[in-house]
């Protein structure tokens, strides 16, 4: 099966919401030229900055579909309703970490010592160069790690830039990656009651 062909498995409901057939076959594109990896490795490889549900075998896949989940949850609440925005944030989502661990690390992700940080800007050069994605979907790739990119990316960050696409990438990522199952266990084991009931 080509990556391709994964990607189109995988991405089934998330590819049939970008309405431009021109995006969704570039969206397409990059991903048959992603690193095979792409479709294999955990979100993190050391399982400690993504929750639980994004890690081991095909983490990465289930991160990125929380990600265009949780950024299509933002559009409806900055009320981003264009069907070309709502398209860019969906690619920019889905191929945020394309390039997340290179092409010279295993089905782990692991091997590759080019720089953790640097993937996103990485996977932008990839993009605009390689697959001819339009500028802005790159940048807001490029720079979806916010204050935790590299120093060459932070220019692409929402934090320079104010770009709304951008925003809604990086706030979507940092938000999927967040261990909310361990803070919902740890705050549903308190004792709200008995707290009070000492004031």
């Amino acid at each position: 099966m080509t990556n391709r062909e994964k990607a189109e498995r995988v991405f089934m409901n998330e590819l049939g919401r970008i309405k431009s057939r021109e995006l969704r076959e570039l969206t397409l594109k990059a991903f048959d030229n992603a690193p095979d990896n792409f479709f294999t490795a955990p979100a993190s490889t050391s399982g400690r900055y993504h929750p639980s549900i994004s890690n081991g075998r095909y983490g990465l896949i289930r991160h990125t579909r929380l990600v265009v989940d949780v950024a299509r949850d933002l559009c409806r609440a900055f009320d981003i309703v264009t069907i070309e925005d709502n398209d860019n944030v969906i690619v920019a989502c889905l191929l945020h970490d394309v390039l997340k661990f290179g092409y010279k690390s295993n089905s782990e992700g692991k091997g590759d010592k080019e720089g953790y940080k640097e993937h996103g800007l990485r996977a932008a050069t990839y993009l605009m160069r390689l697959c001819g994605l339009p500028k802005n979907i790159c940048d807001a790739v490029a720079g979806h790690m916010g204050v935790w990119a590299c120093p060459m990316a932070q220019e692409y960050t929402f934090l320079q830039t104010h770009d709304k696409l951008s925003e809604i990438v990086m706030l979507a990522d940092y938000m999927a990656s967040r261990k909310f199952d361990d803070k919902y266990i740890a705050i549903s084991q308190m004792d709200i009651g008995r707290e009070l009931d000492e004031c």
